[in-house]
């Protein structure tokens, strides 16, 4: 059976089908699937089931897998560090509220010097209704920009912390090791995509505190209008989750939201790995 890629989505988005991941994938097919992730942001591999090991495996199709930066022993499973666990009944384990993981607009570890430059999800188990994940493709957002708004934001730097004063969300609390793993970094507004030469606007609301040599309300009025103008419905798909679906997109250039439209005395329950990236230019 010959691969095939069809588009999932007008902006971005496609579904992968035609070959066995349990058997060994030739160069060309490889190659073939990275270039379809290059130009669709967003894969999906449908009817998937595989153990951890095999998860693994699949990634590193598109790159080394990384260990989760944040909660290792308590988000990851024991065998298999580099895969994470995202349940809708986790707790913080300091503080023992729910966690609400990925409920707003962001892109993966933006607060990191090299951040992951793919994450991948599998579904285990979800609910009968809702909890879609949102994708924006920054790319099309920045080409959809004015010339003169490209001109401003060309040579901007933004500062990336762990936990934005402006997040619209929580995130968990870390202990003093984990706070000196993540401390804070800065990345540039125009983030440059290395597979196809274009450049996405790379902003993340969660993360991101200021604009550095810039007030900080002008910052946030700035960072603002571009969030607004990147999450326009044009520029997005949302992927309606099946058993057995692994998705990867592309942090460098997309952001990522869940949804939580769902009746949580049913688990959502997924498997996370992310990708190795490199340092944003």
């Amino acid at each position: 059976m010959a691969l095939s890629i069809q588009p999932l989505g007008d902006a971005l988005g496609a579904e992968v089908t035609g070959f066995d991941l349990k058997r060994d994938l030739n160069a060309a097919t490889v190659e073939e699937i990275n270039r379809a992730w290059a130009k669709h942001v967003v894969l999906c591999f449908r009817d998937q089931d595989l153990s951890p090991g095999e998860f693994v495996r699949l990634a590193r199709l598109f790159g080394e897998p990384v260990k989760q930066v944040v909660k290792q022993k308590e988000y990851s499973l024991p065998d298999f560090p580099e895969v994470g666990i995202v349940s809708s009944e986790q707790r913080d384990p300091i503080t023992g509220e729910r966690i609400y993981r990925g409920g707003s607009w962001h892109t993966d570890h933006s607060h990191i010097p090299i951040p992951p430059r793919g994450t991948m999800l599998y579904a285990l188990q979800l609910p009968p209704v809702g909890g879609d994940t949102r994708f924006t493709n920054q790319r099309a957002a920045y080409r959809a920009l004015s010339d003169e708004m490209q001109a401003t934001i060309a040579d901007l730097r933004a500062v990336h912390v762990y936990l934005s004063k402006y997040s619209p969300r929580k995130m968990p609390a870390r202990t003093k090791e984990e706070e000196t793993l993540s401390p804070g970094t800065s990345q540039p507004l125009v983030r440059h995509h290395p597979p196809t030469g274009e450049k996405a606007i790379y902003l993340n609301p969660i993360r991101t505190e200021t604009i550095e040599g810039m007030p900080e309300a002008e910052a946030q009025e700035l960072l603002n209008t571009l969030l607004e103008h990147s999450t326009q419905l044009p520029f997005q798909y949302a992927h309606k989750w099946r058993l057995g679906d692994v998705v990867i997109w592309d942090n460098r250039c997309a952001l990522h939201s869940a949804t939580f439209d769902y009746d949580f005395s049913t688990e959502r329950r997924m498997h996370r790995m992310m990708i190795e990236g490199e340092q944003p230019y």
